[in-house]
């Protein structure tokens, strides 16, 4: 068996070890009869080593994080037999945690090429011990998707079992240890390299070097250094290009004022969206307000409303923005000139804006819709009707038929075209209403459980049996657990230490549950943790569960 693999099993036995009984059967019946009988050996191993759990202290026990706790136990505390310790010949084991400190010339790619087999706990153990400079290189060493999991690791961490703290170390020292001369071989080779490439004559090392570059990169780069260096050829001057000079506004914003409402909006709907928009942000408001003259309140309201919301820009966009609508301007007010002077007719412009809101550009093109089939009926008519009177010359059988069919034949092709683009139209409007619908239903959700949270806090503030009543509720829920703790706010533990032993004494199923003093629990509230799970009933986790029921 590999140093690897060894170390690896002690690993996995030291975490079975530790699970309680019936966790830990589940997880061997998980495994092959060969895994499990292998793991079985390695605890034993380490039990006739004496690598067990550390005995239990005499004292009180004491919260992990250092804060208060209640023992509301109804037998005296009797801990069990202390068992002395046996002497032994056997060499002392690596402190890993001391080990882990003393490392700070190690290279921080080769231990992050370890831990990188290892899950996000075990990674965020290790950084904990090593000196800060030397973790921060091994976290930007992992991959990015997995330094976030070890930080958050890093930040709940607790004190590591010194069985896996040596079981850690043991492996990255050999890790370490086989990497360090590994590196240490590789500069003796390399050295003797560039001995025998120096060495070389320089007509011959080019043709060495080239070769070793298509064959081993890696070591041709260390080598480049050593490259015959060729004169460099002379280049002619090539003259840069002259860039075009930008055409310059002869008017200026404020000119803009003068201008009517349509010359801006033609002006205005040449530019793309955000020129425009600057452009508008930083003119004067007659400016704004003879382009919006002419448009619906709603469209006009929109308008004014991008404007405030073009964002983070700077003095130079605004300046480069005015000045392409100025140009645009100009060029608006020229050809209508040239157009005066040709006689020729204004070509009717599209609308510089399509800023009305969904319902209303429905509505209209609905209107437009039947405006148009109205006349294609009414054409249609007319169109059988002279059809009807030269057929009564022809015959009235001939006629009739022409009439029909040419009837059904105009009013299939035109309604053929209109009926898609009326559909079309529609579906729109009805997805807007359904997005609009389910937006509105998810903002009034969030205000009721808003104003539920803030009326829950003043009542929670004036009555404190609400406390006592959750409190009370999460027991009943843990009753029949072993190892209860009781979290709750320092403010509340002096209030709730007289309430404590009437409760634990009138609920059947709670023999032994503690209390803790814990600042990240909310005031009024409390969190009950079993070996199990945990019940926690503070205000903010209760609001949490209301909204995702409702949403």
């Amino acid at each position: 068996m590999t140093p690897v693999a060894e170390n690896s099993l002690r690993k996995a036995a030291v975490f079975v070890r530790g699970l309680a009984p019936d966790a830990a059967a589940a997880m061997l019946g998980r495994l092959s009869a060969e895994e499990a009988r292998a793991l079985r050996v390695a605890i034993a191993e380490l039990e006739q080593a004496g690598d067990g759990k550390p005995a239990t202290s005499a004292s009180m026990p004491a919260s992990q994080d250092g804060s208060v706790e209640l023992q509301l136990s109804t037998s005296p505390y009797n801990p069990g037999p202390q068992n002395k310790p046996q002497p032994t010949t056997e060499p002392e084991p690596l402190d890993g945690a001391a080990w882990f400190r003393q490392l700070r010339d190690a290279d921080p790619q080769s231990i992050a090429d370890y831990l990188s087999r290892e899950q996000p706990r075990a990674i965020a153990l290790v950084l904990g011990y090593l000196p800060p400079d030397l973790s921060a290189g091994v976290l930007q060493c992992l991959p990015a998707e997995e330094q976030p999991r070890v930080v958050a690791q890093l930040a709940d961490q607790h004190e590591a079992d010194p069985d896996s703290l040596r079981v850690i170390a043991t492996g990255l020292a050999d890790w370490v240890r086989r990497h360090h001369e590994e590196d240490q071989r590789r500069s003796t080779r390399v050295a003797t390299i560039r001995q025998i490439v120096a060495a070389t004559p320089e007509d011959k090392r080019r043709g060495l070097l080239a070769t070793l570059a298509a064959s081993e990169p890696h070591l041709a780069a260390a080598l480049a250094d050593l490259t015959p260096q060729q004169p460099p050829k002379p280049t002619p001057a090539v003259a840069k290009p002259t860039p075009a000079p930008q055409p310059q506004p002869t008017l200026t914003i404020d000119d803009l004022r003068r201008v009517d409402g349509r010359a801006l909006a033609e002006a205005v709907g040449s530019l793309d969206a955000r020129t425009a928009l600057l452009a508008l942000a930083a003119a004067p408001d007659e400016v704004v307000s003879n382009l919006t003259a002419g448009l619906p309140r709603i469209a006009a309201r929109e308008l004014r409303q991008r404007m405030h919301r073009v964002g983070p820009t700077t003095l130079v966009e605004i300046d480069r923005a005015q000045s392409a609508l100025a140009l645009a301007v100009e060029q608006v007010v020229s050809q209508r000139r040239l157009n005066r002077i040709t006689g020729a007719d204004e070509a009717p412009q599209p609308p510089a804006f399509t800023l009305s809101d969904m319902a209303s550009q429905g509505d209209a093109y609905v209107h437009t819709v039947r405006t148009e089939a109205t006349k294609v009926v009414q054409k249609a008519k007319a169109e059988a009707d002279r059809i009807r009177k030269k057929a009564e010359a022809d015959g009235q059988a001939a006629a009739k038929a022409s009439m029909a069919k040419l009837l059904d034949e105009r009013m299939g092709a035109e309604l053929a075209t209109l009926r898609p683009a009326l559909q079309s139209v529609v579906s729109e409007i009805e997805a807007a209403r359904g997005e609009w619908h389910a937006h509105w239903r998810q903002s009034a959700i969030g205000l009721a459980v808003a104003i539920a949270e803030k009326i829950v806090r003043r009542e929670l503030r004036d009555d404190p049996t609400i406390s006592q009543t959750w409190l009370a509720e999460a027991l009943e829920l843990a009753a029949g657990a072993s190892d209860i703790t009781v979290r709750v706010a320092p403010v509340d533990l002096e209030s709730l230490r007289s309430h404590a032993e009437a409760l634990a004494a009138s609920m059947s199923g709670i023999g032994d549950a503690r209390f803790v003093a814990d600042e990240s629990i909310e005031p009024g509230g409390c969190r009950v943790e079993t070996r199990h799970g945990s019940i926690d009933q503070q205000l903010k986790t209760q609001i949490d569960r209301l909204f995702e029921e409702l949403s």
